[in-house]
């Protein structure tokens, strides 16, 4: 099994180097990905330059599955890390934080202990590379694709579980309309960027 080590070292060295990073967390179904979009593409229009990363599932190679002892689970956790580093932009955007991917772990119960022992030892190293979060909660009905869970109750228990994770972490709740979500995500990343040029601005001056 591999050791918290090699993931450690897929972090970046210099955390003044990195980008502005914002995760956008919440159970299946949400409008996760559908944000990160939107929101790339209105920053962009504002002359920023984003990365948004896919969610770590869809990067994985066909036929690695999720199954006990397989190397689906190693390959998602290394995903996650590695995503944190394939980024020189002002502003990196991810589909689910290592919190979602823990949730998952904690829920289902169906990955090798290994697994599940190795992401929470990594859980608090991963969250300091991560600015904010954005939670979206369950708003509206799956819809059934033949790829996600359509138990709604499996989705409470996940939307519950991320939402324990991020309530430690410095996070925002986006409800409403697509343009509502939008709207209230725009005003924080404003204020975010607003803050760091700030304290980077003191650290200068120090």
């Amino acid at each position: 099994m591999t050791n918290s080590g090699s993931f450690l070292r897929l972090m970046k060295s210099s955390r003044a180097q990195r980008p502005l990073t914002i995760a956008i967390s919440g159970s299946h179904s949400t409008g996760k990905t559908s944000l990160a979009a939107q929101l790339q593409q209105a920053l962009t229009k504002l002359s920023f330059s984003v990365t948004a990363s896919d969610e770590p599932i869809r990067q994985l190679e066909h036929g690695n599955k999720l199954r006990a002892g397989g190397p689906g689970y190693l390959k998602l956790l290394t995903i996650h890390f590695e995503r944190l580093n394939r980024c020189a932009t002002d502003l990196l955007l991810l589909d689910r934080s290592l919190i979602d991917f823990w949730s998952y772990l904690h829920v289902e119960q169906q990955a090798p202990p290994e697994i599940i022992a190795l992401t929470e030892q990594l859980l608090p190293a991963y969250l300091s590379q991560v600015d904010h979060h954005f939670f979206l909660p369950i708003e509206f009905s799956v819809k059934a694709d033949g790829y996600r869970p359509i138990d709604e109750g499996f989705r409470k228990k996940i939307s519950d579980e991320i939402l324990t994770g991020v309530a430690d972490e410095q996070h925002s709740q986006l409800t409403g309309s697509p343009t509502q979500r939008i709207s209230r995500a725009l005003a924080v990343i404003h204020d975010l960027i607003e803050t760091r040029a700030v304290s980077r601005s003191a650290t200068i001056s120090i």
